[in-house]
């Protein structure tokens, strides 16, 4: 008789023990499926001023923000809202950083970037590439206290 009850008790311990466990897998699994695979740029990525549109070197300029390099594989999208007081430019650089090109001032949503770019009859493959914001009205200017009010009408998402 001993024996059988001790059994009882081994194989409860067991099942609430083999529960815990898938309770615990199930749990994992679905905080796994929750982590976010993208991110967005924060104002803080933004530096004060543009880049020159012939050689894609930093320029003074208190109407405008700029990003530093992103890896062009990384790249997932970027929205812009409906009556935004700024429009964007993607500037795009080969795998030295160096520049190759660049986009009209943009407006509406982009989803993909060029893969590459002709420069001097070459073409170039995109490695990295930058965001600047431009404000439409050239009486304002961007400083530290309002430049998050700017990047949030401009959202640059990248892959993790």
């Amino acid at each position: 008789m001993r024996g059988t009850k001790k059994n009882k008790v081994l194989m409860v311990i067991l099942y609430v023990a083999l529960t815990l466990v898938i309770a615990s897998v199930c749990f994992a699994f679905v905080k796994i499926d929750k982590i976010e695979k993208t991110k967005d740029i924060k104002s803080s990525s933004y530096t004060i001023g543009a880049l020159n549109a012939e050689d894609g070197k930093e320029v003074k300029d208190e109407h405008a923000l700029r990003t530093g390099y992103f890896d062009a594989d990384k790249f997932n999208k970027i929205t812009i809202k409906d009556k935004a007081d700024v429009t964007y430019q993607i500037f795009y650089f080969d795998e030295n950083k160096a520049f190759i090109g660049k986009t009209e001032a943009l407006s509406a949503d982009t989803t993909e970037i060029a893969k590459t770019q002709t420069v001097q009859s070459a073409s170039k493959n995109v490695k990295y590439y930058r965001v600047v914001i431009s404000l439409k009205d050239a009486s304002k200017k961007v400083n530290w206290f309002n430049k998050a009010s700017y990047v949030k009408q401009v959202t640059l998402t990248v892959n993790k």
